[in-house]
């Protein structure tokens, strides 16, 4: 019987295997491409992720059943099915929670018109040990290669790389160019790969500040209009948002007057108080009640130059509240 044909995305996770499978056998680690699924006819956004945290290894997914190996390979079918514990649903989660704060992003998940990807194939804990790898720079350049290849395939019309210094700054073939910045954190740049004009965002596994968003989303939304027609230059974003870039420019730059004594007189009637923290000047700690049996930790920072209250579970983490989805329904209005 003749073999039949294989797709250019058969042959495109074909070829990773072939050059990853080896990699992760000699240095026991966990690979895959994709997250999600990939969307072979409806991806208008590829976003691009740095590479899998969850630190596993070969050993385990290969014996690992919902990984369908064979003979100490993944199938290809398998690759393209993405990650099998990948749940866009999952509140736990913060990614896409995060994510979804550019309503660009959140519009472009929710329609189910994206396909998500690592551009570092193999899992670590964090992106120090992902340095460290044997054969780091190789396996960036193959997955460069990889990546471009993909985006021939699908043909999105916009390419995100999650990730500015370790995620665009890494894989880019030319000196990545700031489109927006608040002080010294940029959050748009470009890049290309193979030609192919890329950008840049960062990683959302932290929130987005509140002013940039809005200008964040719209100039993706713009680019993401007009880039399959043209290049768009940094300065016709500049001129067309520039009004919002302003507000965002503001909004990194708030400078005011912190009366601890005078915050504390108003919240005393909710039982409610910051005292010092550790004896350290301009930083101040107050506990409350939550929801149910739950006690957030309050942290007020005055001592900075961009001031900041934020809270957590006073015994772990905050995405550890039983009531985080209705704190993060809250603050997102």
């Amino acid at each position: 019987m003749e073999n039949k044909k294989m797709t250019k995305q058969e042959e495109w996770a074909n070829k990773i295997i072939i050059y990853c499978n080896p990699i992760a056998q000699k240095q026991n680690l966990e690979y895959y491409s994709l997250q999600s699924p990939l969307n072979i006819d409806n991806t208008d956004v590829l976003i691009v992720g740095v590479n899998p945290r969850n630190n596993g290894n070969y050993k385990s997914q290969n014996e690992n059943e919902n990984w369908e190996f064979i003979n100490g390979r993944m199938t290809s079918d398998r690759l393209l099915k993405g990650n099998p514990y990948f749940n866009l649903n999952d509140t736990d989660w913060r990614f896409f929670t995060n994510l979804k704060q550019i309503e660009f992003l959140r519009q472009i998940v929710e329609d189910n018109k994206y396909t998500y990807m690592n551009y570092f194939y193999f899992s670590t804990s964090n992106a120090m040990q992902m340095r460290k790898i044997e054969g780091f720079r190789e396996i960036v350049e193959f997955s460069k290669k990889s990546l471009a290849d993909l985006i021939s395939i699908i043909k999105p019309k916009l390419t995100i790389i999650l990730g500015v210094s370790e995620g665009l700054d890494i894989i880019s073939d030319i000196a990545v160019e700031t489109i927006l910045q608040q002080g010294n954190k940029r959050f748009l740049t470009l890049g290309t790969i193979n030609n192919i004009r890329v950008y840049g965002v960062p990683h959302p596994s932290r929130n987005y500040a509140l002013g940039v968003r809005e200008p964040l989303s719209k100039c993706l939304e713009y680019l993401f209009q007009n880039e399959p027609q043209r290049e768009i230059s940094k300065e016709e974003i500049i001129l067309k948002f520039t009004g919002d870039i302003a507000k965002m420019s503001e909004s990194g730059n708030i400078h005011f007057n912190v009366n601890i004594e005078r915050i504390n007189d108003r919240l005393k009637e909710y039982s409610f108080k910051f005292s010092d923290y550790k004896g350290k000047t301009g930083i101040y700690k107050a506990i409350c009640k939550g929801i149910g049996e739950e006690e957030l930790d309050f942290r007020l920072d005055i001592k900075s130059g961009k001031k900041y209250i934020a809270f957590r579970s006073s015994k772990s983490d905050f995405f550890d509240l039983e009531g985080k989805d209705l704190i993060l329904k809250e603050i997102a209005g």
